[in-house]
């Protein structure tokens, strides 16, 4: 997998469509990806070789999964979702119209006063998926956000979300299917997780 950078890199070497089919119009490019990997065989479909399409790591061997909505790692094969079937709680951003997700069980979560929540932070989340490249290197509190919880008093699960992503039905659904949520879930927008189009004065 690349990052964007080493992508353009391999990429501005690709021939022109003219030349696809002459003898030795491919060997730049090779070469390129082969000094940037240490794998000689440049693979077919580079332009989707790229690190900001695949989702999290791997809970079993830490390579990156495919996508954010994987169910098992391509790697080793493991199950990459810790739903265990049932609904959990998650922490989520909208980046460029698609949902950046990871979901966790209720035995997972963690408990803050008189909810069970993600553990850690969205700046937290978001520094570990930037530093393997899952992510782009940018501030995250411009995003829309939510975070998807479940409260002990009402035992009922909640979503609190930027309203770019509430008022989205299928960014919704997106959320729903990943966190099994049920029907009866509280969905509310958030003024903390609101992202910069949001914030922005009208």
């Amino acid at each position: 997998m690349l990052d964007e950078d080493e992508l353009r890199r391999v990429l501005r070497l690709r021939p022109i469509r003219t030349s696809w089919r002459s003898k030795g119009s491919m060997v730049p490019m090779q070469q390129e990806y082969e000094r940037i990997t240490g794998d000689p065989e440049l693979p077919a479909g580079i332009d989707h070789h790229r690190l900001s399409h695949c989702g999290p790591p791997c809970q079993s061997c830490g390579k990156p999964l495919r996508s954010f909505w994987a169910r098992i790692c391509g790697s080793c094969m493991a199950p990459a979702i810790r739903m265990d079937g049932k609904p959990g709680v998650g922490i989520l951003w909208k980046l460029d119209g698609r949902l950046i997700i990871d979901g966790i069980s209720l035995k997972e979560a963690i408990e803050d006063g008189t909810l069970k929540t993600y553990p850690g932070t969205h700046e937290e989340l978001w520094r570990r998926y930037s530093s393997i490249m899952v992510v782009p290197f940018i501030k995250q509190e411009s995003l829309a956000r939510g975070r998807g919880v479940f409260d002990l008093v009402a035992q009922r699960f909640l979503l609190y979300a930027d309203l770019c992503i509430i008022s989205d039905a299928g960014m919704l659904g997106l959320i729903r299917e990943h966190l099994n949520l049920p029907p009866n879930t509280e969905i509310a927008a958030e003024p903390q997780y609101r992202c910069r189009n949001c914030s922005s004065p009208s």
